[in-house]
């Protein structure tokens, strides 16, 4: 199963800027999540990890424990995170609309 979220703790490699970076948005690869209840006291925040494709069997889904749940403003950007990745363009795209817009 891959790993969804990645605990930040105070001797993570570069955490203060790491933990900047995803409260201003600037990485479309993680998004900032504050400690869980059941994180540990050296816990002081964590990353949820965009690195492919996640599914879960309905059955599975259905039979799931919730931990916890974002927030409507954490809902809100994680919409907003997901809108950007599925339509950021990528090199072919770009190369592909200016030959276009040449024409």
């Amino acid at each position: 199963m891959p790993k969804v979220t990645e605990p930040i703790t105070a001797d993570y490699p570069k955490a203060k800027e790491l933990i900047s970076n995803l409260l201003k948005f600037k990485s479309t690869q993680r998004m900032y999540l504050p400690p869980l209840p059941e994180d540990g006291e050296e816990v002081i925040a964590n990353a949820v990890i965009f690195d492919g494709i996640v599914q879960i069997r309905l059955i599975d889904l259905l039979m799931a424990t919730r931990n916890a749940s974002l927030s409507l403003v954490g809902w809100r950007i994680f919409g907003s995170l997901v809108r950007t990745i599925m339509v950021r363009a990528g090199e072919s795209e770009i190369k592909m609309r200016t030959n276009l817009s040449l024409e």
